[in-house]
């Protein structure tokens, strides 16, 4: 993702004005995205077809919820490891915490 992005410099603007954002971003976010991801829509495609291919529309899915098509590539590769620690594992809350860290982080880095 590029720092000075416009998804970026929104979130900023976001984040100054509201400080609950900061927590829906880092914690209720990926929360509601891996179990609308995961959850539902990875589980309910993995009983039609093979879970590699279900992983990368996942991903894809994910990259485009975030609505910003500068930083496709990055979403989708993130989005993966996502589907595949909740393919390996068998278990929702290993992306969520994976998820949560890297947005935690992200949010330190850029606002902090």
């Amino acid at each position: 993702m590029q720092p000075n992005s416009e998804h970026s410099e929104m979130i900023k603007t976001k984040v100054i004005s509201f400080p609950l954002t900061i927590v829906n971003i880092a914690i209720f976010g990926p929360i509601m995205e891996e179990i609308l991801i995961k959850k539902i829509i990875l589980d309910m495609l993995r009983r039609r077809t093979n879970a590699y291919i279900v992983c990368l529309i996942t991903s894809l899915i994910f990259a485009l919820l975030h609505m910003e098509l500068a930083s496709v590539i990055p979403y989708t590769l993130g989005g993966l490891v996502f589907a595949f620690l909740y393919v390996k594992t068998n278990r929702l809350i290993v992306p969520i915490v994976v998820h949560i860290t890297i947005n935690t982080l992200a949010v330190l880095i850029r606002f902090v």
